[in-house]
């Protein structure tokens, strides 16, 4: 399976005080090259990879997308030694799908 993040086109949303929104993000469609499978938002600074969202359309759900998504994004990185990411404890697939490769909850 091969997943192909795709860069989405900048937004030229301006916030209250002028600065853009988003400024440091890379957003990305997600695609298998026959159609589009979701889309991804996400920023490195140094060694650490925030990742703001993950959506995958819900026929797309539960074939392995995210953990290609997550690998290929280590692999265009290589700097990344921390990934840190929000989840609401309500949204269990969600919390399901992080902790299956290891990231675990930190207070």
């Amino acid at each position: 399976m091969n997943c192909i993040l795709q860069r989405t086109a900048q937004r030229r949303q301006v916030g209250k005080k002028g600065y853009p929104l988003y400024k440091d993000k890379k957003s990305f469609i997600i695609s298998d090259r026959v159609k589009d499978l979701g889309w991804m938002m996400y920023a490195v600074n140094d060694c650490v990879c925030s990742i703001d969202i993950i959506v995958l359309l819900p026929e797309e759900r539960y074939k392995g997308h995210g953990n290609v998504i997550i690998k290929d994004v280590l692999a265009q990185n290589p700097q990344i030694r921390t990934i840190i990411l929000d989840v609401q404890q309500r949204n269990t697939s969600a919390v399901s799908f992080y902790r299956k490769p290891g990231f675990h909850k930190v207070t």
